[in-house]
């Protein structure tokens, strides 16, 4: 993984959101598989975290990074329904963007961008 220079605590959270839903979405009789992985791009990272989860329909992998934006109920899954809007914002915060996607096991690949600050006192 890469040495990254930004605002650890807004890093921390971001990873830790992410790892905590690839968990959380797990499928029921399945042991929970999550890779993460990190590549070079101009001018930054492209970031993968995939599982094996139960997965996000096309039509709401827009909707997820939204406040308060939840597919299921609380009593399916706990949660607040903010971990993905913050992690969609730590990304901005670095000049970066988020999406979703299917992965290859049929769960959930959250992809991401994050960029070299320009502001050398990040």
């Amino acid at each position: 993984m890469p040495n990254l220079r930004g605002y650890e605590t807004e890093l921390r959270l971001l990873f830790q959101n992410l790892l905590s839903n690839a968990l959380k979405f797990s499928r029921p009789d399945t042991p929970p598989e999550i890779h993460v992985s990190a590549t070079p791009v101009a001018g930054g990272w492209k970031f993968s975290v995939r599982d094996n989860g139960i997965g996000i329909a096309k039509e709401h992998r827009e909707k997820i990074f939204g406040v308060f934006k939840r597919l299921h109920t609380k009593q399916e899954y706990p949660g607040t329904g903010i971990g993905l809007a913050h992690c969609k914002k730590v990304v901005e915060l670095h000049n970066g963007h988020i999406w979703a996607e299917e992965s290859s096991s049929g769960g959930t690949q959250i992809g991401f961008i994050l960029k070299e600050p320009e502001d050398e006192k990040t």
